[in-house]
């Protein structure tokens, strides 16, 4: 009996052929994998499941791809509670800064500053009042910062678990919290102003007693290790705003929840901080120095041949300068707030299971729409992981020590 030319050659003895070209394949071959998403875990035929992802990231350690599509997915689908507020507080910070300046502004503005007949009384206090304005800009961008980190917290972790958080449910989930936040900016600037009073004064007293050469190298090397030491910190110390919220603790508990979330990751984390911090720097790069260098040349063309007439110019220009330096920086450091609250979440799946907690609140649900019964997920400890008793379960997927 002769075989249709399209159909299958037979297989061996006692066993069945292969399906014929266009026929449906067998039960439990070729079946497609488990879609990212909540839900029940499916074992795979090769005894291998997909880690789970609700929201914008999969519930699992996180790599380097996961933050950074993480941190975009989170603040497109969240857009005022993450760019939003971060871009509103720095024009804020910019308002008080240049209000601060005061007499300083004459240090530009003043015809003639730019007709070079300035004197000396008027330069003096110029610089005085930008010593100070500066001084209060930099107080204000920390404190803008940790806030940022604060506020972006929770719409991270409900976008982990596929939650939408506008702006004034991340302020309600928030705002009972800014009083911890405050304190620890002062523990913060403390920390700063410690360090720096050190170093000078270290250096002025070599000055005084031994030789200006020993103060020198002394200032060198201060500074250098002071450096060091301002960066080992910063990466240690990272977490405290995000545990402030996102478990509820005060200013000096965040600080140790932060150190003991990061002891033995430091390279990792410093390295993708520098990564994002890098891309930020460029980004900022790029929307401002345009502006700013047509800016300059715009100065002479608004008010030619004439440096007494400059100074509405001059105004304008860096009235303009100053708002896009102010929005730019703005965007870069909302973004680095929602990497460093994916960041937080990931250490905690790493060394608490956070991924297992977040699985079971997301089958769970949330009461979504309930005033004043809108939770933060997993905003208490992950349950199990003091000294004495066992962690939570490793899924079967996460096979990376912790």
């Amino acid at each position: 009996m002769t075989q249709p030319p399209d159909a299958p050659p037979p297989g061996p003895a006692g066993q069945a052929p292969p399906p014929a070209w266009g026929a449906p394949p067998p039960q439990g071959w070729g079946q497609p994998r488990q879609p990212w998403g909540p839900g029940p875990l499916q074992p795979s035929p090769a005894g291998y499941a997909l880690p789970p992802k609700p929201g914008v990231v999969p519930l699992r350690p996180l790599g380097l791809s996961d933050v950074f599509d993480g941190s975009f997915r989170t603040m497109r689908r969240n857009p005022a509670a993450t760019i939003g507020q971060a871009v509103l507080l720095q024009l804020i910070v910019g308002a008080v800064t240049l209000l601060a300046m005061g007499p300083a502004r004459g240090l530009i503005l003043d015809p003639t500053l730019l007709a070079n007949e300035a004197n000396l009384d008027m330069f003096a206090e110029s610089g005085i009042w930008l010593g100070i304005s500066a001084l209060i800009g930099s107080v204000l961008a920390t404190f803008a910062f940790l806030l940022t980190q604060l506020l972006c917290t929770a719409p991270t972790l409900r976008a982990i678990v596929n939650l939408h958080t506008p702006l004034p449910l991340a302020w309600r989930l928030s705002k009972s919290r800014i009083g911890q936040l405050l304190l620890l900016c002062l523990l913060f600037m403390a920390m700063w102003v410690a360090g720096i009073g050190l170093w000078a004064g270290g250096t002025y007293l070599l000055f005084v007693t031994v030789s200006g050469f020993a103060a020198t190298i002394f200032a060198l090397l201060g500074g250098l290790v002071f450096t060091a030491g301002a960066t080992f910190l910063s990466v240690r110390l990272l977490f405290a705003p995000a545990a402030i919220v996102a478990e509820a603790v005060g200013a000096f508990a965040s600080l140790k929840r932060s150190w003991v979330l990061t002891r033995g990751s430091w390279w990792r984390l410093f390295g993708i901080v520098l990564l994002c911090g890098l891309v930020v720097g460029v980004a900022v790069s790029v929307l401002t120095t345009p502006l700013s260098l047509a800016g300059g040349l715009a100065i002479p063309l608004m008010s030619p041949g004439n440096s007494g007439e400059m100074g509405p110019a001059v105004q304008a220009v860096l009235l303009l300068t100053y708002t896009a330096s102010y929005l730019s920086t703005g965007l870069g450091s909302g973004y680095l707030a929602v990497v460093a609250s994916l960041l937080y979440a990931d250490l905690r799946i790493r060394r608490e299971g956070l991924d297992v907690v977040l699985m079971a609140e997301s089958d769970a649900g949330f009461s979504e729409g309930i005033p004043g019964n809108t939770p933060l997920p997993a905003q208490a400890p992950s349950p199990g992981t003091g000294p004495h008793t066992p962690g939570p379960v490793p899924p079967p997927w996460d096979t990376r020590p912790r």
